[in-house]
């Protein structure tokens, strides 16, 4: 089950994460947990393609209720109200690819201002790492 690391307190956080509130994780201990877990790449992970959008819209279950309910209404020769979901349900899907594609430059642009560096508490000292080397366990400051 994941860890819903919201609920917890910060005493409680340091304990699972064998970190120190006051000190925070000393240089060695660092340096075992980069070597081991790797590098902190927050903004490095690429975007979803446009197909697993299309497949993400293609997959609501409410887009298949308003497919079915245009059948029918054809079933029982109903057809402009067929046509004005079919319509509709390529409006949604147009707009929903559009904002899809919005969001992900969105989300590339907000990329390029991330903060190269990171300050956290290392030996009861406040230092200033790149953020490739904050790892779990780090006392971050956020201001």
């Amino acid at each position: 089950m994941t860890e819903k690391w919201y609920n917890v307190t910060p005493e409680t956080a340091a304990q699972k994460l064998s970190s120190d509130l006051e000190n925070g994780l000393d240089r060695r201990t660092a340096r075992s947990r980069l070597r081991r877990q790797g590098e902190n790449d927050v903004f490095i992970t690429p975007g979803a393609s446009l197909a697993s959008c299309v497949k993400a819209i293609g997959g609501d279950i409410s887009a298949y209720l308003l497919a079915g309910l245009a059948i029918i209404a054809a079933i029982f020769d109903l057809e402009l109200n067929a046509a004005l979901i079919i319509a509709l349900l390529a409006l949604n899907f147009i707009a929903t690819l559009l904002m899809y594609v919005r969001t992900q430059n969105v989300l590339k642009g907000m990329s390029a201002h991330a903060a190269p560096t990171s300050r956290v508490l290392r030996d009861g000292k406040v230092t200033v790492i790149p953020q490739s080397a904050v790892v779990v366990g780090d006392v971050v400051f956020i201001s």
